[in-house]
């Protein structure tokens, strides 16, 4: 009786412990869904959903409201489901900004169906459309963003392959909206890129390019102070530079004053002193602030790259022109691993020129940290300025070359704190000429930088020529390099995020074997054919038909011509099972890796079911023998 009525009481309370428990179920899921809806844990590897402290300070500064549109093609996604991924990345990064600014930074999606009003306005914004069929129906993927003032800024396409970049592209636009003048950027420039009125001379096109973007103001060499508006400044050649105007830079850059520098060991766009092959100012190194900071460009050294080099077009006769390899006229290129993808500045570039580039590094004991932007590849060497400078038969340098294993760094980022390069305070300011108003005082002294200095060192400045400025990536780089400044330290804080692409490193190792073993079958097979090839044109008497095949005139030349086919088919066989053992080999990884997702969760709910039932029986054998001992 009394076990009975004992069974009946457990009964009663686990009856009340599950709806006790259900209806705290229901209670915790309201109150999240009212008071809890944007909260979110990030469980990622990389915290890849967590925006930075520098994007949470760029946010607080927005004032006024900000829309910015998504025009994202449902059937770019249904028909490419490579964006699809990265698609869901940028709108959740699109809402935690609005949810962030409290609402002023407005988010909206459009999906702009072919040949509707919404397609007319992608098109009118200049949005980058991917065609989808035949019928010239078009995908878009791109983002707008305005301002209460109706200021403009546009992403035409959003490339998955940018993807590191997502936040400091979308921070970087918020920034500008907020503050719509545009940047003021002081120009000292060395090579007279400004042109001339007086001589009819144009500004050059990276001036024009500049001035598209930002409110230019050139400066003399002979400044003694930068002015207080200026949000960035650029040095181009420097080499003439007076010390007032070195301790004006020196003080702009100490108190917190962006700057962009392109000194060079050799610039072509130096002009010639009269009747003569000499250069008027062919070098600038800018020793005495570069000390300071901690870097320095190698002395009377020019760079050449085996990799990187151009095919120059050289006169050879009267009539005649020939290709000749250009061993200091360089192509940095993202497929020979020549930008730091971690940057903003070069990430996104694919290719660039540089023409007789110096070689930057940083100095022992400095303070500063230095981080390459542009390197060449270990397929380089340095060369004697004036035996560059001599313009020497391009084969001569080429024959010359002997790599040294070592990468050059052709441009770099430099910050961290610095003391001036004037300890013993501003230099006399010069003199002013008849009729001349006399310069502004220099500022005082201030001896060392109180927050880390920002500067872009780049050792060349014959990119910045007309020929050279018209590659997307010099003039992307010209106009990054100033706009990663400008934007203020919070944008110069934000580095590249991790790819939310997770590679499948073994099954990239597998095909990286395979493609190796392909490729050197492959040329097996080349010089296979090339030697039949070269046999039959040995033996003389064969004909080659327009489709490529040989007719045999002679018994020999039938035997060889069956032998090289024999050839050809052995290796076409070989070919094909490389491929097959490639995929044989992914396939069984795949299906390792798919087994291994089905059953790993059961398996684990199984053993954890396993440990409980064991644990809660030994409990129970536990509370039985205490119960016959107490009995």
């Amino acid at each position: 009786m009394w076990n009975r009525i004992q069974s009946a009481s457990r009964t009663r309370l686990a009856a009340i412990a599950i709806a006790l428990a259900a209806i705290l179920f229901l209670c915790v899921n309201l109150i999240a869904s009212l008071s809890l809806d944007a909260a979110r844990i990030d469980l990622t590897e990389n915290r890849l959903y967590t925006v930075s402290d520098s994007t949470r300070n760029v946010l607080a500064k927005v004032e006024e409201p900000i829309t910015i549109r998504l025009y994202l093609s449902s059937m770019l996604l249904n028909d490419y489901p490579v964006y699809r991924t990265y698609a869901e990345r940028v709108i959740q990064i699109l809402e935690t900004y609005e949810r962030l600014s409290s609402g002023r930074v407005r988010y909206e999606r459009i999906d702009p169906q072919p040949f509707t009003p919404e397609e007319d306005r992608a098109i009118g914004y200049n949005l980058t459309g991917v065609n989808l069929s035949r019928a010239g129906e078009k995908g878009y993927f791109g983002i707008v963003g305005t301002n209460a003032v109706d200021q403009l800024e546009v992403i035409e396409f959003m490339n998955p392959r940018l993807e590191p970049f997502l936040e400091y592209d979308m921070s970087r636009m918020v920034s500008r909206l907020t503050q719509p003048s545009e940047a003021r950027v002081g120009v000292i420039d060395g090579l007279g890129l400004f042109g001339s009125q007086a001589l009819g001379r144009q500004p050059s096109d990276v001036i024009a390019l500049l001035g598209a973007d930002f409110a230019l103001q050139a400066l003399s060499n002979e400044v003694t102070v930068i002015p207080e508006d200026i949000d960035a400044l650029v040095l181009i050649h420097p080499h003439n530079l007076t010390d007032s105007a070195l301790y004006a830079v020196d003080q702009y850059v100490i108190r917190g004053g962006p700057l962009v520098v392109f000194v060079d060991p050799l610039s072509e766009m130096s002009p010639f002193l009269p009747n003569s092959r000499q250069r008027q100012y062919p070098s600038s190194y800018l020793e005495r602030l570069l000390t300071a900071w901690g870097i320095e460009m190698v002395p009377d050294s020019v760079v050449g790259d085996g990799q990187m080099l151009r095919p120059l077009q050289v006169q050879v006769g009267p009539n005649e022109t020939r290709n000749l390899p250009g061993i200091t006229f360089l192509a940095a290129n993202e497929r020979l691993g020549n930008f730091n993808p971690d940057e903003p500045a070069v990430g996104a570039l694919q290719v660039l020129m540089m023409t007789h580039a110096g070689s930057l590094r940083p100095l022992d004991g400095a303070t500063t940290e230095f981080v390459p932007l542009i390197r060449t590849t270990p397929d380089s060497m340095l060369y004697e300025q004036s035996r560059v400078a001599a313009n020497p038969n391009p084969l001569d340098l080429y024959n010359a070359f002997v790599p040294s294993g070592m990468p050059q760094v052709l441009a770099a980022r430099v910050t961290g704190i610095v003391s001036t390069a004037f300890p013993d305070g501003p230099p006399p300011p010069p003199r002013p000429g008849q009729d001349e108003e006399p310069p502004p005082d220099p500022l005082p002294l201030m001896a060392q930088s109180e927050e880390p200095i920002s500067v872009i060192v780049v050792a060349d400045t014959d990119m910045l020529n007309n020929q050279n400025i018209a590659v997307p990536g010099n003039n992307d780089f010209v106009v990054n390099a100033i706009d990663t400044l400008t934007g203020g330290t919070d944008l110069i804080e934000l580095r590249s995020r991790e790819d939310s692409r997770r590679p499948f490193l073994r099954v990239d190792a597998i095909e990286r074997e395979a493609q190796d073993e392909y490729l050197a079958t492959r040329q097996q097979l080349e010089a296979e054919l090339a030697e039949a090839n070269a046999e039959l044109e040995q033996l003389g008497g064969a004909v080659v038909t327009e489709d490529g095949q040989v007719i045999a005139r002679t018994v020999e030349q039938q035997e060889l011509i069956a032998a090289a086919q024999a050839r050809i088919s052995e290796v076409n066989r070989q070919l094909r099972d490389v491929q097959r053992a490639l995929r044989q080999d992914i396939d069984a990884l795949s299906d390792r890796l798919r087994l291994i997702n089905i059953l790993a969760i059961p398996a684990a709910l199984v053993l954890i079911g396993l440990i409980v039932a064991i644990w809660r029986r030994a409990r129970l054998a536990a509370y039985l023998r205490r119960r016959r001992v107490a009995a």
